[in-house]
């Protein structure tokens, strides 16, 4: 029996539960699903329960004790709007593990420069073959082979020493170590792009979330946790562009005073950034009422001191990078503390 279910405009099949034997239930397959799946006798399908609806279960028809791989072709074009590097990390993004890249004259040598300048931006992918007209990339990373949980407590882990040093380099007056954090933020939108096919693979692959042991719910959570840090690296780097910008290039000396607020606010931005993680780890309900409640309030209460003092006659050169920093921060202990505890509370 064929119904339509209106609301979410599909139709759905209604199929007897039998009986055979004493203990054995047996439910029909659909016909038409089927052959679209090329299904034969004998085939073996996993079923599971769905963790996320309940009393549902899920067939996967493609059942295997490891991933599958899935390929992808990219042909380059002349179009305009043509974007050869985009396509390629769209593809890795969205799971593909061997892209196969191809045109229809000889590639020239800018786009080959641009396949292999793209694939240094993604962890894993490797040119495995290359002739005239083609090149063949693989991503030689399982997107079970590292779990979400360490991806994202890499991240975490160098963007909150990309804040700890990015505030020496400026109170320091350290133009070499304020570059250095910003070459760790392209490590960090690597690890970002690795995370998110991570994710992409584990919802559209069923077998692959349940290799990885994990539920559609939390793929959402993590997608939003990744993206917030990667906020806040990005936000760094806004901070160190400001100091090379306008304290370094102008030569403008940082008070002892304006540097130890400044520090303190950023130390209690780190604490509050490992708290974070922390709460995400253990779901730790006391730990995020601190992050969210007291540590937002003692930070901002910092911030409004320090922003009275630049007020006075002597720091008007340094009003307005020390603010704009200033507010930077505040974006980062938001996006990187409060909103990540806030997540995991909900």
């Amino acid at each position: 029996m064929k119904i339509t279910d209106k609301k979410h405009d599909r139709i759905f099949e209604i199929r007897k539960v039998q009986k055979t034997g004493g203990s054995t239930y047996l439910v029909s397959l659909p016909k038409k699903w089927v052959d679209k799946i090329k299904l034969e006798a004998k085939d073996q399908v996993a079923i599971f329960e769905s963790e996320i609806y309940e009393g549902c279960l899920i067939i996967d028809p493609q059942y295997a004790d490891t991933e599958r791989i899935k390929e992808i072709k990219i042909e380059i074009k002349n179009d305009e709007g043509f974007d050869l590097s985009r396509e390629i990390i769209a593809a890795y993004l969205f799971g593909y593990d061997l892209m196969n890249i191809y045109s229809k004259q000889n590639i020239l040598p800018d786009q080959r420069d641009e396949v292999k300048s793209t694939t240094q931006q993604l962890i894993g992918i490797e040119i495995v073959e290359e002739s005239s007209k083609k090149i063949i990339l693989q991503c030689l990373i399982s997107p079970i082979a590292i779990t979400l949980e360490k991806t994202i407590d890499r991240i975490f882990l160098i963007v909150s020493q990309m804040l700890k040093d990015g505030i020496q380099a400026i109170v320091n007056n350290d133009l070499k170590l304020a570059k250095n954090v910003i070459e760790r933020d392209e490590e960090v939108n690597r690890l970002y792009f690795l995370c998110v096919r991570q994710l992409r693979s584990s919802i559209q692959d069923a077998n692959i979330a349940r290799l990885s042991k994990i539920t559609p719910v939390e793929c959402l959570d993590y997608r939003v946790i990744a993206k917030a840090i990667e906020n806040a690296g990005d936000y760094i780097v806004e901070m160190i562009n400001i100091f090379q910008n306008s304290i370094y290039e102008n030569n403008i000396k940082i008070s002892t005073e304006i540097k130890n607020k400044l520090s303190e606010i950023t130390s209690m931005i780190f604490k509050m950034m490992n708290k974070a993680k922390n709460v995400m780890t253990n779901h730790s309900m006391k730990l995020a009422i601190e992050v969210i409640g007291n540590d937002k309030g003692e930070i901002k209460s910092k911030v409004d001191i320090l922003r009275n003092l630049l007020l006075k006659p002597e720091y008007s050169d340094l009003f307005q990078p020390i603010d704009s920093i200033l507010d930077l921060l505040i974006k980062i202990s938001d996006i990187a503390g409060v909103d990540i505890a806030d997540l995991v509370m909900s």
